[in-house]
């Protein structure tokens, strides 16, 4: 009898202590997650670093929401960011918006993913064949999976003065043609985008500006947001100043031609409200349901399950402990952003800077909010690997340019003569070493599996691999796809071409 009383009572005590460890555990981690001060020290100690002007934050994590804004939104008026008033451009994060509407109108009946986008545009524009039958769909738009060229001789940008031509002539302008097989190869594409966005007009009979004000700016009260290139519908007087890497203002407002890919203006408010929709947060399914967001937010496109994918316009990352999570950036002059949400976690965040080396701060800041929000360390590298058999990769060495470069204008000349590539390395080739490293550029990669590499920088989750796929040879880097080029191709054979032309034309 006493022994079992023992028992119980050492259950007891094991179960109070767990319990108390448990609680413990979750209470030091909420309270480092409720204080909105936490990432003041690193974000203010970046921004004195590096020069940057102005940020504005939106912290969601685990029902606990967090605004804030640090230095100047225009210098010369001596404005400080105001999390509620600022209005910082996000550029690509626009695309986000137009990923949601998408789906809203997937999510209503209005539009098949799958089906030629052709059917929708009607007489508005058409696609052409690009010889393979291979229609363009909305899937293949949202994943940039289309195969468009890029354009960067045609820019969709342009100064505040310039009138913004209707969507449909910046269509009909813009859109390059198709270079790769349509679906099989991912081209981050601008232009694809803003064909996507004729769409929803199409679908909708009205402005992509009115569409997004209605359908998602509405009904989740995102008051002070945008799609109009210029903005005039905001308050001039509170948008942010954008500024060079050397403090330096911009000499003019840069305006976005193709809206829905990266003309938004908006506040670090009105983001928090979009992260909680893309977290789930009840209340905000009166735009899209949680089904629709898991389709939007899972993997819709990829090459290898631990290389970066896409779900409907969001990359998607999966770290080395099997955490998923997606984000999107955005670079305009001026300004740079990020958006990441980590729905396992429900936790995500906002953030952007009035400068154009914004980037290195929000790198900084995604590494303190994982190390914050996740369960155990996080930092850390996959063990050393050494395959049975060395593998032939040697036909993959060589000059890449990634495939988001121009093809079929004299712009292509202009990017491999300025060198717009990786340059991929393997190491190793004595009978005694195995092991294979691949050397890039601005990174060094230290093998994992059998053609697969993983970055050295512990805090990176950047994969790569070498592919091959319709006669291309791929190098694949984190979302980034390199082709590899031929002799005809080589950096130096242009340069001899560019010389030879110098010399005729001084001669001549």
């Amino acid at each position: 009898m006493i022994s079992s009383l023992l028992f119980y009572f050492s259950l007891l005590v094991s179960l109070s202590l767990l319990c108390a460890v448990n609680h413990h555990q979750h209470y030091v981690q909420a309270q480092q997650l409720s204080s909105c001060d936490m990432f003041d020290a690193l974000i203010e100690s970046q921004m004195k670093d590096l020069g940057i002007q102005g940020t504005t934050l939106a912290m969601y994590v685990n029902g606990t929401t967090c605004l804030k804004g640090y230095g100047l939104s225009s210098v010369a008026s001596s404005t400080p960011v105001d999390p509620h008033r600022s209005l910082f451009k996000i550029a690509s994060l626009s695309k986000t918006i137009l990923g949601t509407l998408a789906m809203k109108a997937y999510q209503d009946g209005f539009l098949d993913m799958h089906e030629d986008v052709n059917k929708y545009l009607g007489d508005v524009y058409h696609v052409e064949d690009d010889g393979t039958g291979i229609p363009v769909t909305m899937h293949n738009l949202l994943t940039h999976t289309a195969g468009f060229d890029t354009r960067y001789i045609k820019s969709a940008s342009c100064d505040s003065s310039t009138p913004i031509p209707p969507l449909q002539q910046v269509i009909r302008d813009i859109l390059p043609p198709r270079v790769f097989r349509t679906g099989s190869i991912l081209c981050y594409s601008n232009e694809g985008l803003s064909l996507a966005g004729l769409v929803l007009q199409s679908i909708y009979k009205q402005d992509i500006e009115i569409i997004a004000r209605n359908l998602l700016f509405g009904p989740l009260g995102m008051s002070s947001s945008s799609l109009s290139p210029k903005g005039e519908d905001l308050i001039t007087s509170n948008k942010a100043s954008g500024y060079y890497a050397n403090g330096k203002g911009l000499a003019y407002d840069v305006s976005i031609f193709g809206r829905s890919n990266g003309a938004m203006r908006t506040t670090a408010a009105d983001m928090l409200r979009f992260v909680e929709l893309h977290l789930g947060v009840s209340g905000n399914d009166v735009v899209i349901n949680q089904t629709t967001l898991s389709v939007m937010h899972s993997r819709q496109f990829g090459y290898k399950s631990n290389i970066v994918g896409l779900g409907y316009i969001w990359f998607e990352t999966v770290d080395r402990q099997g955490n998923i999570y997606t984000s999107h950036t955005g670079d305009i002059p001026g300004f740079q952003s990020d958006i990441e949400i980590y729905r396992q976690q429900n936790s995500g965040f906002f953030i952007s800077c009035n400068s154009n080396i914004g980037s290195r701060l929000y790198k900084e800041f995604s590494k303190k909010f994982q190390e914050a929000i996740m369960p155990g360390p996080i930092i850390r590298l996959p063990p050393a690997y050494t395959p049975p058999n060395r593998q032939d990769l040697s036909a993959y060495n060589g000059f890449y340019r990634n495939v988001r470069t121009d093809r079929t204008t004299f712009m292509k000349f202009i990017t491999l003569v300025l060198n717009n590539g990786y340059v991929s390395g393997l190491i190793g080739n004595d009978n005694q070493q195995q092991q294979q490293d691949l050397d890039m550029i601005d990174d060094k990669y230290t093998m994992i599996g059998d053609n697969m590499f993983t970055s050295t920088d512990v805090y990176l989750y950047n994969n790569a691999t070498f592919m091959t796929i319709d006669g291309h040879q791929l190098l694949i880097a984190n979302a980034e796809l390199y082709t590899k080029l031929s002799t005809a191709d080589s950096r130096d054979l242009h340069f001899f071409c560019l010389a030879l032309f110098g010399c005729n034309f001084l001669i001549g």
